[in-house]
């Protein structure tokens, strides 16, 4: 893409922060999931299923048969 084409652009990529901060982000998400399965009443994310799902947007709701929690 055009930031790894520009010389300008490119000089302003680090490459170990980068990695930490994306390492952080994704460490920092697999706790907050952790937490919302707590507060479902599970000990384990991967018990989650689909009837745990719901949506507020109607056509996602036509689309999937996800469980629509919106006033239609």
């Amino acid at each position: 893409g055009v930031a790894t084409q520009k010389d300008s652009l490119r000089a302003r990529i680090h490459i170990d922060i980068s990695a930490r901060q994306l390492a952080n982000f994704f460490s920092a998400t697999n706790e907050l999931i952790g937490v919302i399965a707590r507060a479902c009443g599970y000990d384990d994310v991967r018990k989650f299923n689909f009837a745990d799902l719901s949506t507020i947007n109607y056509d996602i709701h036509k689309l999937t048969g996800i469980h629509y929690a919106g006033i239609h």
